[in-house]
C-alpha cells in the first residue's frame, strides 16, 4: 500500500486484493517458463501469495536481490576508485562498501 493513502489496511485489502496480487491463478495465465520477480521486501498475503514467492520452481526473488547487491557492491567499488582522496564523497562511498560488504560476509 501507499503511505499517502487514508484508508483502513482492510479498505485498501478489499480494493486492491486478489485482483492486484500476483498468486497461482495469476501464474496460470503467463507463459509456461515465467518466473516471479519483485525487488524486495514483499508484502505475503498482499501484493504477492506466499505460494507464489516461496515456489522455488517459480519465484527467483532472492536470486534477483542477491544480484542486485552484487551489481551494488560493484558500482560502489568503480566509484570508490574513481574518486579523489580524502573528499566527503569518497568517505561516504567507503562506508557505504563497508556496511555492504559486512552484510554480505555475514550472509555466509
Amino acid at each position: 500500500g501507499t503511505n499517502h493513502d487514508k484508508r483502513s489496511k482492510e479498505d485498501r485489502m478489499e480494493i486492491f486484493s486478489p485482483t492486484y496480487q500476483v498468486n497461482k491463478k495469476l501464474m496460470t495465465l503467463a507463459k509456461p517458463k515465467a518466473k516471479f520477480m519483485h525487488c524486495l521486501p514483499a508484502v505475503r498475503g498482499e501484493e504477492v501469495a506466499a505460494e507464489v514467492i516461496d515456489d522455488p520452481e517459480v519465484s527467483i526473488v532472492f536470486d534477483e536481490a542477491e544480484n542486485r547487491l552484487t551489481a551494488m557492491r560493484g558500482i560502489l567499488v568503480s566509484l570508490n576508485g574513481q574518486l579523489p582522496e580524502e573528499t566527503p564523497e569518497k568517505q561516504q562511498v567507503e562506508k557505504e562498501l563497508k556496511v555492504v560488504l559486512k552484510e554480505y560476509y555475514l550472509r555466509k
